[in-house]
């Protein structure tokens, strides 16, 4: 099997998830698989693609792994990978509009429970929105401009 070949298959996440299995399960490519032995941690699907690949090679009365060094290799480079990635990921730091707005919401969420708390933002939204709520003169306008329902119905009595 040719490297990049291998370097592809192991690529995949879930390919080289099978292959860790396969690897650890054979006790380091010592002993022949089956596919009852694997069954529970493989698909029948990634089972398939290593025997079609040419990663298994059928044994005496089960499969190996046809070059278990390389493989062994290639798994430990991706584990260092994975391992230097997850060491470089640093925390996320909240900047100092973060830790206002975080503030904010729990006043807003205080403000359920607690009237002096509900009162306060309440003044403050009066006093920040009280100007865009007032009336203008073209508010009337709105209201006149509506047209009015009047019933045109008559009801008469019934003797």
């Amino acid at each position: 099997m040719p490297i990049d070949q291998l370097d592809v298959l192991l690529d995949t996440p879930s390919i080289r998830e099978a292959l860790t299995v396969i690897y650890e399960r054979s006790d380091e490519s010592t002993e022949e698989l089956e596919w009852s032995d694997v069954r529970d941690a493989l698909s029948s699907q990634q089972w398939g693609r290593l025997i079609e690949e040419g990663v298994l090679v059928s044994g005496g009365t089960g499969f190996v792994l046809s070059n278990p060094e390389r493989i062994e290799n290639a798994l430990e480079q991706y584990d260092e990978l994975e391992d230097e990635a997850e060491s470089r990921i640093e925390p996320a730091r909240w900047s100092t509009v973060d830790k206002a707005a975080g503030a904010f919401a729990l006043a807003l969420f205080a403000g359920y429970w607690s009237s002096g708390v509900q009162n306060a933002i309440a003044s403050v939204e009066n006093a920040v929105l009280g100007p865009v709520t007032t009336p203008s003169p073209s508010t009337p306008l709105f209201y006149c401009s509506r047209p009015s329902r009047v019933s045109t119905r008559r009801s008469y009595k019934s003797d």
